[in-house]
């Protein structure tokens, strides 16, 4: 059966994560590459650190990375038949896909993370998660609420949930009218509106971060957040780039790898297990799992990996 590795986004942080792989070298190796104590601020917080742009972005990352080492030590495959990652994810996908390296990776999610930090501050924003109306009623319902404000869907993420991003006011009148539809109207507690046009300004630090780095595989088992197909290698750092501005095609991504590609199961890698409930809810009756810890990774079958 076919699998793809998915890893999660910013939002899946937690105070303990990467507890059981702190031994490994690559968190030394962090730590000297970002210049702060990230295995620390994982490992016992203050959450309120934890939780800013630019730590838990090479944090969520490093989590991600350690579980990838530890599935290799155990013997288990840690080649995949598709990659994908949520926003940030798509780094870490990239990685495990031996596009960039370990150095690379964190050093551009570090330079990502400030410069997004700095566009939220630039410009104030928020976003608004919509439950229970189809992805039409809720691009309708941006059409009508946009005004002269910046408003657009910001990650599809499954079936009857898709979360919005742009200007307070805008956000506040489509919340009325999700509402008028019989939908269901969340505002997260995030820094900005992030995956929209007012996170421009960080895509010229981003893209020269990404200008340094190596490209040193083929990027066609990776999925874009911004097309929901493979990645192209020529269009490879200007894409990253845009990505911080438009939506994250997620469910559209998880149908085409397990339409198209005809993967059959997910392994989810790093913290949390949202991704599986989102890929669950996209794809009913698929084969999913997830792993953030020594103890779940024993659970896998090195053959069912």
């Amino acid at each position: 059966m076919k699998t793809a590795f998915v890893f999660p986004g910013q939002g899946a942080q937690a105070v303990g994560m990467g507890a059981g792989f702190y031994d490994s070298k690559l968190c030394a190796e962090a730590n000297a590459i970002l210049g702060f104590d990230v295995v620390g601020i994982m490992r016992g917080g203050p959450v309120e650190k934890l939780q800013t742009t630019s730590v838990c972005q090479p944090a969520l990352f490093l989590h991600s990375a350690l579980v990838l080492e530890a599935l290799g030590l155990s013997g288990a495959p840690v080649q995949a038949d598709g990659y994908l990652g949520l926003s940030l994810g798509e780094y870490t996908a990239l990685y495990a896909a031996g596009v960039l390296d370990f150095a690379d990776t964190l050093r551009v999610l570090a330079a990502r993370g400030r410069a997004m930090e700095e566009a939220c501050r630039q410009s104030a924003g928020a976003m608004l998660s919509v439950l229970g109306l189809e992805d039409s009623q809720v691009e309708d319902i941006c059409e009508r609420a946009r005004g002269g404000d910046v408003l657009q869907p910001a990650n599809y993420n499954s079936p009857g949930q898709v979360v919005l991003s742009g200007a307070i006011p805008a956000i506040q009148r489509a919340a009325t009218l999700v509402k008028e539809a019989g939908g269901r109207a969340i505002q997260l507690k995030v820094a900005g509106a992030f995956h929209s046009p007012l996170m421009q300004t960080a895509a010229a630090p981003l893209r020269q971060a990404l200008a340094k780095v190596e490209l040193r595989a083929d990027t066609g088992q990776v999925i874009s957040n911004v097309s929901a197909r493979p990645l192209q290698r020529a269009e490879l750092l200007e894409t990253l780039v845009r990505q911080i501005t438009a939506p994250v095609r997620w469910s559209q991504s998880i149908r085409f790898l397990a339409g198209e590609k005809g993967v059959g199961r997910f392994l989810e890698l790093g913290c949390g297990k949202v991704l599986c409930g989102l890929i669950q809810r996209t794809v009913p009756g698929i084969e999913v799992a997830a792993a953030a810890t020594p103890e779940e990774l024993a659970k896998l079958h090195p053959g069912r990996c």
